[in-house]
Parts: structure tokens; sequence; C-alpha cells
């Protein structure tokens, strides 16, 4: 803020150095046009302080980008979204670029590229009469152009087109100025987002990309993946929660071209209806309340790598065509922005729901279906592949050993085939967080175990408090009933956490609850 201030008092020092000889009002314009660094600030002054210099109808600041002029502000035009013009095909633009001074047009029946475009009531053929045009000029080199136009004849003189001059080489250095702190900003969020997506990416998906299992199943999914991987073509990744459908996707990421690029995770049943595109495409500041400032969309912080979209049969139907549009023509719009930007990003999907039944209830666009679903893969369950619990159970003592010092726990066949014998609802998922609670558990026996006798104390710790309610009440001493149930319920929503890897967000959707009474009820419960 400190270098800014002063870029800003050395500014004006140099405007009050060379401004001298001209009139007043040119000074204080000067002055005015150099006294913000926002952008959208800078371009309304350019415009305020000229009509106070030279009256006008219509006004407009012209950015050169290639061989084209692009609308940055304009007043009195029919629309105010961008306009592109194309140099070559319009003789009077491709004049005021080339120029060092200021352009006069006085042929009023030479064609305008402005008639049709301005706004005025009473004319019908809505046609420019006089019209004015000064480049702008930074280091000698031309970055755009300033145009003033009246809807009447003969209205600008020789002293306007000094002015006009004058005041364009003052507003050339305040646009330069303000882009200049502009693309620091962009470029400011952009590492911004990226490091928040970096530091998700790392937190929600921290078990790497190892396809751990040799079951057939298993063999067969590799092969498959191996084959898709080089591809840039969409993957859908479908099965039950707790299966691996992210570290599916983190795979197929890792062995494709685009590995360099960032993997950018997008969970779409987190996000509330009225945030997802904004959330996708991003949005300009002001387009909605409390957009106090640009957002860099998840497309644009995956262009050149993949993105993720998981939970995807949980994205609203009025999301989706604006997904499918992105998707089809390889183009965004943030929120509050006309200006479409290409994005080169690949798709992989997931979800635990069957989305062609959810197509046939309505719930799901057969045509955004079958644009993300090139590549159809279905993670199996935990159930179709009990032969890889043993390598399974061995990974993730590997891997949750490394935080609690603990080396060499034996590994009974009994323990193996007890656990090949239980009900994994939770697939994969459920299966780690059981062998990190085993782990924390056997932590108070001399020589740690992962055995039997263990799997039945921790059922016996982890079930006391529903099964009091049940027991007998001559073997133990009942509790109110408002404990009992708080009780029921904390153990509950503790196995809901466990099976949506702690998004409090899912858990609330898949409990049936509104997310404010959820947390409201973890608070109660003294959930953390």
């Amino acid at each position: 803020m400190t270098s800014c201030c002063y870029f800003y008092n050395e500014t004006i020092r140099v405007i009050q150095m060379n401004t001298k000889g001209y009139s007043q009002g040119v000074v204080q314009a000067a002055i005015q046009l150099n006294s913000s660094l926002d952008l959208q600030e800078v371009l309304n002054r350019i415009l305020d302080e000229l009509q106070k210099l030279i009256s006008y109808d219509v006004a407009s600041i012209l950015i050169k980008e290639g061989n084209s002029l692009i609308s940055l502000k304009t007043r009195g035009f029919l629309s105010p979204s961008e306009i592109h013009f194309h140099i070559d095909q319009n003789p009077r633009l491709q004049m005021a670029v080339k120029s060092n001074y200021t352009i006069r047009f006085d042929d009023i029946n030479a064609p305008d590229p402005f008639d049709g475009l301005i706004d005025d009531p009473n004319q019908a053929l809505k046609k420019v009469h006089s019209c004015m045009a000064s480049p702008l000029l930074f280091d000698n080199k031309s970055i755009g152009i300033i145009t003033v136009d009246s809807l009447k004849k003969n209205m600008f003189t020789s002293q306007d087109e000094d002015t006009l001059m004058t005041f364009a080489s003052f507003a050339s250095i305040a646009i330069r100025n303000a882009k200049l702190v502009d693309q620091l900003k962009k470029s400011k969020q952009e590492l911004e987002v990226q490091n928040k997506n970096l530091r998700e990416e790392i937190k929600i998906k921290s078990g790497g990309s190892d396809l751990i299992g040799e079951s057939y199943l298993m063999k067969e999914l590799k092969s498959n993946l191996n084959i898709i991987s080089p591809s840039d073509k969409s993957v859908l990744i479908q099965g039950e929660t707790g299966t691996g459908k992210e570290i599916i996707a983190r795979y197929i990421h890792q062995n494709s071209h685009r590995s360099h690029k960032p993997l950018i995770y997008v969970n779409c049943a987190a996000i509330p209806e009225n945030l997802i595109e904004s959330e996708l495409f991003g949005h300009k500041k002001g387009a909605f309340t409390g957009a106090i400032q640009d957002r860099v969309g998840k497309f644009r912080a995956a262009n050149g790598g993949t993105l993720f979209l998981d939970e995807i049969g949980d994205l609203p139907l009025t999301a989706q065509p604006k997904l499918l549009r992105a998707l089809q023509e390889g183009e965004i719009s943030p929120v509050g922005d006309d200006k479409i930007t290409k994005v080169n990003v690949r798709i992989i999907s997931a979800s635990n729901k069957d989305l062609l039944h959810e197509v046939s209830l309505g719930n799901f666009r057969i045509d955004l279906y079958h644009r993300i679903s090139i590549f159809p893969i279905i993670a199996p369950s935990l159930k179709q592949r009990l032969d890889d619990i043993p390598l399974l159970v061995e990974h993730f003592i590997r891997k949750h050993t490394q935080g609690l010092s603990t080396e060499n726990i034996p590994l009974r066949n009994e323990f193996i085939e007890q656990l090949q014998k239980m009900s994994w609802l939770g697939n994969v998922r459920e299966l780690e967080h059981f062998i990190e609670r085993a782990l924390v558990w056997s932590k108070q026996f001399t020589h740690p175990e992962l055995n039997l006798p263990l799997i039945q104390s921790m059922n016996q710790s982890s079930n006391k408090n529903i099964s009091m309610v049940y027991k007998n009440k001559k073997e133990v001493e009942l509790k109110k009933l408002s404990d009992a149930i708080n009780d029921f319920q904390r153990e509950y929503i503790h196995q809901a956490l466990s099976q949506t890897n702690n998004n409090q967000a899912q858990c609330a959707k898949k409990l049936g609850i509104d997310r404010s009474n959820f947390n409201r009820k973890l608070k109660k419960l003294k959930i953390v």
C-alpha cells in the first residue's frame, strides 16, 4: 500500500510539472484522472472529466488488442456490453490508431463504426454527425483511442481537437497505471486461488494415487485406466461412497500429459445452488451482493489441467445447462462479465448415484450425461474385492503408524478373516478409519497387536452408549431418555461423518438435515 501511495504522489507531481501553460480545467482533470488506481473508477473519471471540457453525446475508450479495438468504457451506447471492432474493417478507427494526433471527421456521409449503436430515441437511424478521435499513446506506442461524438453537425472546433489531444495524453497514463495495478491484483487472486486449491487437495486427497489391490476387479480397473489416462476425453467414475473415486481421478490425472498442470477438486454437493455458477466460472466485483472482489472460478484455475467434479449427480438442474455449454464450447463467462474466456480443461466426474436412473427420474440431463461419460468407469465396492483387504490393511498400517511411532504390528489370520466377514457400508474409507482407530486403541496394550479381541473390545466401547438403551434395566442403570437419545445421535453422526470423509455439508444432506440445524446439532452434542 505504501508503494501505491508513492506511485500516486509521484504521478501527481509529474502532472503538475508538465501541465504549465494548460488551462486550469485540463490541469484539474489530469489530477482527477490519476487520483485513483482502480481501473473502473479511472475509466468513469475519464468520461466524467472529458464531459466538463468537451460537450458530447457519445464517448468511448477503446483498447487495442491484436488487430481489434475493444471497448473498456462507453457512454451513450444502446448496450453497455463489451464491443469489438476489427481495425482493418473500419477506416476511421484505423486512421485514429495510426495517428499521433487528434483527428476530426467532418464528412458526415462517410460510414461511422458507431452508427446504429447509439442510444438516441429521437433519431430513427441513430447516426453520428460529429466525431473526433485521439490516440492513447504510451512510450510513443498506441495502446488504443478515445472518441467523442455528437448527434449534431459541426459541433467540434480546432480548440476541441487540442483539448482532446492533451486530455488523451493524461488519460493514457492513468489507464496504463490502473491496468498494471489491476493485473497485479488478478495475479494475486489467481495465486491465492491456486494456493487454496493446493491446500484443499493436500488436505482432502492426502492418500496419494496408489490403487491398492491385486484382485481381478482391481487388475481390470488398472488396465482400463492405463488405456484412458493419456486421452483428453471425459471420464465418469461411478461407485458407492468410500470406494476411492477421488484416488482413481488422481491416478488418471497423474498418468496423463496434463500431470504437470493442476488437478482441481470440486464437491458439487457442497456448493449452495446460488453460488455454483460463481464457484465454477468465477465472478466480477459487484456482480451480486457479497462479491467484493473479482473471483477466479475453478475452470480457470484448472486451465491446462484437470477438473474433478465430485458428486456431480447432486448438481441442480438449473446449473446443468451452464456446465454443459462450458464443456461443449470450451468457453466460460464469469458472473457479471460478458467477456468470453477460452479454457482447456479435461473433465473427470464422479457420483455415488446411478446417473442413468437419475436421467429417467428427470434429475439429470441426458445430454450432459453423454458429454461427461465418454469413458465410464465403475469403482468396485469393498465387498466385491474382499481378497484385497490384507493389502489394504498393510497399506493403512504403514500410512498411519508414521504419526504414532508404532512399528512391526503383527497381523493374525483370524483378524483378517474377521474383517472380511464385516459389512463395510463405507467401503475402503470405512476400513481405513477402522484401522486408524485400531492402531490408536492397540497402544493401551504392552505389546500392540491387531487381533480379534481388539475388534471385540473396540466394538464394545463404540456401542456402549447405544446398547445401554436396549439392555435389560436390571443389568444397567437407565439414563434419562433425552440423554440416551443424545448418545445415540452422537454415535450415529460420528458414523455418518466417517462415511462422508468428515464433509459436514455432504453429511447433513445425507441425513436430511438443514446445514444450519446440523451445525447446531454438532455444537449441542459437542462433536468436533
